[in-house]
């Protein structure tokens, strides 16, 4: 028997409160999760609209260089033909891009710019499950300004059009010489029509320099807003960075959807402390995010050594909120994401400290 993701998902289901994720948006992730092998992945990320009467739940899985050979032949098996809710086939074009990708990556011909892959997947009822797909470059490597023409030779073999390089470069070049590149975004569809860029900027200040950079044709004063509202909640002295996404089309201008993360502090969350918890009463202030999701989020982070059905040894399994992500787009009021992160790594030494018969039970661990 094969065990699958969704096997490792059960193991956090317990953890998940169902004001975050119902019982039917769960439904839904394990169906995904259980067509990828539980091996493929160490780190599982459920995305959640924080906003009332916004159920879905999105799925997101990183994938290693490790499992680059395993990824692609998990994209290229027949079943990867995706079917829609009413029964009817979809294109299976993404699961192609995902296969040569992971093929190319595993050939080596990427392995000094690619860290990872993620593969995400929008959990909607009106539309098959297809990955879109975020490429995690080397960090520290280059900054943007150098990106351009490391971005389109990974590319290059996986969209078409002679667009992608120039339009990219173009975005890239209007930016600030110390903005980082982190990922680049490929959607699900038959065509590429538009690539998302993942920019780490230092801190929100330095992110609304980067939209005025890129001459962004949206409205930046809700940004703005936003941004006042997050400085105010962490201080002035302390900052995560902050990773703005903007999606560049044929045309080189910015798309109208542009996206913002703002990162949690990591390290108190393995503790169960969450210390931007005054971002999320901000959220809920300006109507971002429901209290009872807030609350909710209060609950997720911590760890604890577990046994997961495909592991021979206990796990450390770490639970946190990766970040929080507002999508602002022409016409509509901002929509907030958050991140919630379950991520397992070996601890032998941990591990080894346990006595039968705990050693197959959750067990947390000593603050």
């Amino acid at each position: 028997m094969t065990l699958s993701i969704a096997d490792t998902i059960d193991q956090i289901a317990p953890r998940l409160p169902s004001a975050l994720v119902s019982s039917t948006a769960l439904a839904a992730v394990r169906r995904v999760a259980a067509s990828l092998p539980a091996t493929l992945t160490q780190w599982i990320d459920l995305e959640c609209r924080l906003q009332s009467g916004s159920p879905q739940v999105d799925l997101s899985i990183r994938v290693d260089a490790v499992q680059a050979r395993a990824l692609a032949r998990v994209a290229r098996r027949p079943a990867r033909a995706a079917h829609a809710p009413d029964g009817s086939r979809t294109s299976a074009a993404a699961w192609q891009r995902v296969a040569a990708m992971a093929a190319a990556w595993d050939a080596a011909t990427a392995a000094g710019d690619v860290e990872g892959l993620w593969l995400e997947f929008d959990l909607r009822e009106d539309a098959a499950p297809l990955p879109r797909m975020f490429i995690d470059f080397a960090r520290n490597r280059w900054t943007a300004h150098d990106a351009a023409a490391r971005v389109r030779a990974v590319l290059a073999p996986h969209v078409s059009g002679a667009w992608m390089g120039d339009a990219i470069a173009r975005c890239l070049d209007r930016l600030p010489s110390d903005v980082e590149l982190r990922y680049v975004g490929l959607p699900a569809d038959d065509e590429i029509r538009v690539i998302r860029l993942c920019l780490l900027a230092r801190d929100e200040r330095h992110a609304l320099e980067c939209l005025t950079a890129v001459r962004w044709p949206g409205d930046i004063e809700p940004v703005r807003r936003l941004c006042d509202r997050w400085r105010r909640s962490r201080g002035a002295d302390h900052t995560n960075g902050a990773i703005l996404h903007l999606d560049v089309t044929p045309s080189a201008a910015p798309a109208d959807r542009i996206g913002l993360e703002c990162p949690f502090r990591r390290r108190p969350q393995v503790k169960g402390v969450l210390t931007d918890a005054a971002f999320l009463d901000e959220l809920v202030a300006c109507g971002a995010c429901s209290a009872a999701k807030r609350d909710a989020l209060m609950r997720w982070a911590g760890c604890e050594l577990a046994s997961l059905p495909h592991a021979l040894s206990p796990r450390l399994l770490l639970r946190r909120i990766s970040h929080v992500k507002v999508v602002f787009d022409r016409d509509r009021d901002p929509e907030a994401k958050a991140y919630l992160c379950a991520a397992h790594l070996a601890r032998p030494r941990a591990a080894a400290a346990i006595r039968p018969p705990a050693l197959f039970a959750n067990r947390p661990i000593a603050p």
